[in-house]
This record gives C-alpha cells, sequence and structure tokens, in this order.
C-alpha cells in the first residue's frame, strides 16, 4: 500500500507540471490546443516506442484478448485531453487541475456499479472530503470562469473512463510484475496515441522547430506522470488513486504561487493571503482524505 502511495503522489507531482506546460503552450500559440494535442503525443509516442522494445515481455498475448482496454483507454484519454486544454485556455492551471477531482466521486460510483466494488462509509466519507477540498480549491481566489469550469467538468467523465481501461490492461500483464506491466502498459498506449498524433498532423498546418519545442515540456512531464499513474493503478485500484491523485490540485497551487512569485504571472496570477488561507484548508482536507480511505 505505501509503495502505491508514494507511486500516486509522484503521479499527481508530474501530472502538475504537465498542466503547467499546456497552459504555457496554449498561451503561446492561438488554436494551440489541437496541435499540442498531436505534437505531444508524437513526441511521446516516439519514447515509447524504446520503453515498449526495452520492456516488451516473453509471450505476448494475443492482440484481441486487450484490445478493447487498451483502445478504451486510448479514445476516452484523447477526449478528456481535449476537454482540459480547453479548460487551460480561459485561466490558470492551478484553478483547473483541482476540478478534476470531481474524477473520484464519478469511479467510484462507476465501480460500485460496474464493478461490484464495496467501499465502507468511513471510505466513502473519504470521496466526499475529497470533492469537497477539490471545489474548495477551484473556487478559492473568486470565481472561476464559466467556459474552464464546463470544460473541467466535461473532462473528468472520459478520463475516468479511461482510468478504469487503465487497470484492465495494466492487468492483462501483470505475470511481468509491476514494473514490466505498467512500463509495457504505458508504452502500447502511448505508441498508439503517437501514431494518432502524427495522423492529427496531416490535417493542421506544419509545425516550425520553435513549436516542436514548446511541446516538450508537456509531453516530458505527462509521460513521467503516466508511468507512476499506471503503476499506481496497478498496485492500489482506480479510485484510491485518484484520490491521491487529487492531491496535484494542492501542488498546483503550491507551483503557481512560486511562478507568480517569480513574476511568470501569464502563467499563473498572484493570489492574496485569505485565498492562499482557503487553500491551506482545503489541503488539509484532501489530506484527512486520503488518511480516511487509506485507514478505511
Amino acid at each position: 500500500m505505501f509503495l502505491g502511495l508514494v507511486l500516486g503522489l509522484c503521479a499527481a507531482f508530474f501530472q502538475s507540471c504537465s498542466y503547467l506546460g499546456s497552459r504555457w503552450f496554449v498561451g503561446r500559440y492561438p488554436g494551440g490546443s489541437v496541435r499540442l494535442l498531436a505534437l505531444g503525443h508524437v513526441w511521446m509516442g516516439a519514447v515509447s516506442i524504446v520503453l515498449a522494445a526495452a520492456f516488451w515481455p516473453d509471450t505476448m498475448p494475443a492482440f484481441g484478448t486487450y484490445a478493447y482496454s487498451l483502445l478504451g483507454t486510448v479514445g476516452f484519454y484523447l477526449l478528456g485531453q481535449m476537454c482540459l486544454f480547453l479548460a487551460l485556455r480561459h485561466t490558470d492551471a492551478s484553478r483547473v487541475s483541482p476540478l478534476l477531482g470531481l474524477k473520484v466521486l464519478m469511479l467510484a460510483l462507476m465501480s460500485a456499479v460496474f464493478l461490484d466494488a464495496h467501499y465502507s462509509i468511513q471510505q466513502w466519507s473519504a470521496v466526499g472530503l475529497s470533492i469537497l477540498a477539490a471545489v474548495m480549491l477551484a473556487l478559492s481566489g473568486g470565481t472561476i470562469a464559466r467556459n474552464s469550469l464546463l470544460w473541467a467538468v466535461a473532462a473528468c467523465l472520459p478520463y475516468c473512463l479511461s482510468d478504469m481501461n487503465i487497470k484492465l490492461l495494466v492487468g492483462h500483464f501483470d505475470a511481468m510484475g509491476l514494473l514490466g506491466s505498467s512500463v509495457f502498459a504505458t508504452a502500447i498506449t502511448y505508441l498508439f496515441c503517437g501514431l494518432l498524433g502524427g495522423a492529427m498532423l496531416v490535417f493542421l498546418p506544419k509545425a516550425d522547430k520553435r513549436q516542436w519545442r514548446d511541446a516538450t515540456p508537456f509531453a516530458a512531464a505527462w509521460l513521467i506522470s503516466m508511468l507512476f499513474l499506471y503503476a499506481c493503478f496497478g498496485q492500489i485500484g482506480v479510485v484510491f488513486g485518484n484520490i491521491l491523485q487529487s492531491t496535484r490540485g494542492i501542488q498546483s497551487i503550491l507551483m503557481g504561487a512560486i511562478i507568480a512569485h517569480w513574476g511568470m504571472v501569464t502563467l499563473e496570477r498572484k493570489i492574496h493571503r485569505g485565498a492562499l488561507l482557503e487553500r491551506i484548508a482545503a489541503a488539509i482536507l484532501m489530506t484527512a482524505a486520503i488518511a480516511l480511505f487509506y485507514l478505511g
């Protein structure tokens, strides 16, 4: 359980970094959401070729056994990413990131209904606390832009469906152990995403060297995050893994405060002391939710 906790927190950290990379790119290039989706995944696909070759299993399962979970992971993930990029066009990453904590409630409900998962009252209370913390984090410092709110909430459902397929996909390769199965599942997912990203570029204006370069911060941070996340889901499951992921909201706020202090206000705006105190209170709630679910 402790290993899963560490993996989840590492995934949250690098996701927070990727949101800043996304915000930076879409703020620099008009209509940059689709372009970043394509360029970033071509970069990740190229790295995934190396990872897949290095971790190729001795006995590869038939494609039909894992095809649906792979396609579900990729398709719902890309839809969620597109919604997220659109949300980041209108507001700071530290405002959008906490809203993705709403995935926790969706996942718990979906797991209970479709996967016959059972949770104690204490664990349902942990889910509720994590949702309350996410809302507090998002609303601190003023009302969030309507477009960002709608797109962030819209991203949650496809992300949930992708996460559930990730758990299934990693399970198809569990004979390789946690490291091998999680890395290989990540690699084939993003190899497939890279192919789709390359296909998208055919229909977009040609990207110059600067755009390829500016897509790398998002791509690097996101792929590293996914390596941790797939292992986390394989170790402790999707719901608890997403509660841990919800700490990315807190981490994004801390990163945002540092970046704003450095004067990078195009990425993050400065917040007043009252908003900071609200966010600290939300951070305490989020920590309590993690502890409550762990002990439940």
